[in-house]
């Protein structure tokens, strides 16, 4: 309730009449229906301003007026105990109200021999006077909306007939502006997701700090799980989304990949296609491969098999089933150096110069002991030199 807040009815009289209804209704007879909660102005004050006794407000059968009526509602009965409540709102209402009383009225219903309900005429069973002389139901706003609620709650204890009680447990007034309050109170409340409630000793009592202020203790609205593991708890809101960002960064850092390595489908499916079409070119190259590498090992050795066909074209082969096979060379080596289509036998090349080789060292020992004493001629200088070069160029060709 807001600040401030204190009742605008007095302690709830019950009326003669109500309590002969209540006492017949406990025997059993009938059914008893309340009909209506209404305002009125009639005082319940004496001609001094004091305030009726008890026995003169529970000998009233009626009320002077009826200045409005409010909008009953009945709880659903726990044992012998429900509440009536009595609503009074200013909507649509263009005048202010000034009551001195909330009065109560009830009926009983009984079946006649059909078994028809009859309706019994209604009394006066209760009066709640006002605390002030007056209270006021202020005038609605003028869009015809309400801006002001009086509530009343009777409740209503019923265990025998000797036993009958009926206490108000909360009258007032509440305001547009307390419903805006409260409403903005309840708002933030659900927002921050929690309440402040008071901090209490083991005794019961308000624990207050050094400076006399109250200790208050902060209570989350809703159990959360915040390991998002227990089945059958709220999520908690952070930590949920903390894991869906995890996720989304997980995500994008996959699709960055994937467009790293392809950058479109497209280009994904024509790779694809690329692949299938050279494993389509490589089975049938295979074949190809082995020939070209049987020919590289014919060339490396520089000699060919070839199989002996007779004139009908089939291979020739001898009485255990054997082909005749012959070898040729790709390029024909000339051991006697006088074939002009071969290559020169490296062996036969070599012997050849080492011949001629000594061949000229002879002529030229031969030369040199002739020359020996003309070593001062300079014709045999300029022999003596040219034989040097032909000497030096003979090591550069070994």
């Amino acid at each position: 309730m807001a600040d401030g807040y204190t009742n605008k009815l007095r302690q709830t009289i019950l009326t003669n009449n109500g309590r002969n209804t209540f006492l017949q209704v406990s025997n059993g007879d009938g059914t008893l229906v309340y009909t209506r909660a209404s305002l009125t102005s009639q005082s319940m004050n004496d001609s001094n301003g004091n305030p009726l006794n008890n026995e003169i407000i529970a000998n009233l059968s009626s009320l002077s007026d009826d200045l409005k009526d409010g909008k009953l509602q009945i709880t659903p009965v726990t044992g012998n105990q429900f509440e009536l409540i009595a609503n009074f709102d200013n909507k649509n209402q263009g005048q202010d109200i000034n009551f001195s009383a909330i009065g109560w009225y009830a009926r009983i219903d009984t079946k006649n021999d059909s078994e028809q309900t009859v309706e019994g005429s209604e009394v006066l069973i209760a009066v709640s006077p006002t605390t002030n002389a007056t209270e006021t139901l202020a005038a609605g706003s003028p869009d015809g909306l309400s801006t002001q609620v009086i509530s009343a709650a009777l409740d209503m204890n019923i265990s025998n007939a000797a036993n009958i009680s009926m206490t108000v447990n909360d009258i007032g007034y509440v305001t547009r502006a307390e419903l805006d309050a409260w409403q903005t109170k309840i708002e933030e409340t659900i927002s921050a997701g929690y309440v402040e409630l008071p901090m209490r000793n083991n005794g019961g009592q308000q624990l207050f700090d050094h400076n006399g202020e109250a200790i208050l203790f902060k209570k989350s609205l809703i159990d959360i799980d915040r390991s998002l593991s227990q089945e059958g708890k709220p999520a908690d809101a952070g930590a949920t989304g903390k894991k869906l960002n995890e996720i989304n960064s997980s995500l994008e850092q996959l699709n960055q990949e994937i467009y790293k390595t392809f950058d479109t489908k497209e280009n994904a499916q024509d790779l694809k296609n690329g692949i299938l079409a050279n494993a389509d070119a490589n089975s049938n190259q295979d074949s190809e491969i082995s020939v070209l590498q049987n020919r590289a090992s014919e060339l490396e050795n520089n000699s060919q098999t070839l199989h002996l066909l007779g004139h009908d074209g089939n291979s020739i082969s001898s009485h255990s089933q054997n082909t005749f096979t012959t070898e040729r060379q790709f390029f024909v080596n000339d051991s006697m150096l006088t074939n002009p289509n071969g290559y020169a036998n490296a062996k036969a090349t070599g012997d050849a110069i080492n011949v001629a080789y000594q061949q000229l060292s002879h002529a030229i020992g031969l030369i040199m002991a002739v020359l020996d004493s003309l070593d001062k001629n300079q014709v045999i200088i300029d022999i003596k030199n040219r034989l040097s070069a032909l000497e030096d160029q003979k090591k550069e060709n070994k």
